[in-house]
């Protein structure tokens, strides 16, 4: 049998914004952690690095704007380890290309910008005061996890994506929600994270991702084959 591209594995056959998106976290890791002399890290570090404390001080707001602007998002880039980043990468290429696949590009970086907020959001919700860095772009993949398992609810049927029947999406989705729960309870060194893992960023990605394709349905027509 031919090979066709909708036959492939969307592993091996990765939209290009996944792919792109993949490409700039591993790029950005290698050039923080082996290129970078030790005061422009610390500087990126100060500049994409989420710091609770930051949004709820006048001061701190003021003090660095572009820190201030960009850290919400730019902190899905910075990941504290190799282990950290390819957990990542690879349900962003599992679950992210099953999401790009039918929504399209654009909407896919809605959905992880979004799920970066949430997260970002959350944790200052949780500890305000925090000054602890919050690093790593899970909150964004799980709202892009949230997106796929939303159509399938949404639509009643599998249209490409991971999960075969309503049944078995809401089996996961009650699944996803305890082992985020139990990861709150593990110290964050067994998955490559000095400190703990920001579970509540997770949830909150997840959440989002879950409810958003019913509150601003995709534009582009559910169907893989487009």
């Amino acid at each position: 049998m031919v090979d066709t591209p909708n036959q492939r594995e969307p592993i091996l056959n990765a939209p290009r914004a996944v792919s792109s998106l993949v490409g700039v976290l591993v790029g950005f890791h290698v050039i923080l952690y082996y290129l970078l002399p030790d005061h422009y890290f610390s500087m990126v570090m100060i500049k994409l690095a989420y710091f609770p404390a930051r949004y709820v001080h006048t001061e701190a707001l003021l003090f660095d704007p572009i820190a201030t602007l960009l850290s919400p998002v730019g902190y899905t880039l910075i990941h504290g380890s190799w282990l950290h980043l390819m957990v990542n990468c690879g349900m962003l290429l599992a679950f992210g290309s099953a999401l790009a696949r039918v929504v399209g590009d654009g909407y896919f970086y809605f959905v992880y910008c979004l799920g970066a907020l949430a997260g970002a959001a959350t944790m200052t919700a949780v500890d305000p005061q925090s000054i602890t860095p919050v690093i790593g772009a899970s909150g964004a993949v799980s709202a892009l996890l949230g997106g796929v398992a939303a159509l399938t609810l949404k639509y009643r049927h599998n249209h490409g994506g991971p999960f075969i029947s309503q049944q078995r999406t809401i089996t996961f989705i009650v699944f996803w929600l305890i082992i985020n729960v139990v990861f709150g309870m593990v110290p964050g060194e067994y998955f490559g994270v000095n400190g703990r893992i920001a579970w509540e960023a997770h949830l909150a990605g997840f959440i989002l991702g879950l409810a958003l394709p019913f509150i601003v349905p995709p534009t582009r027509k559910h169907n893989p084959e487009n």
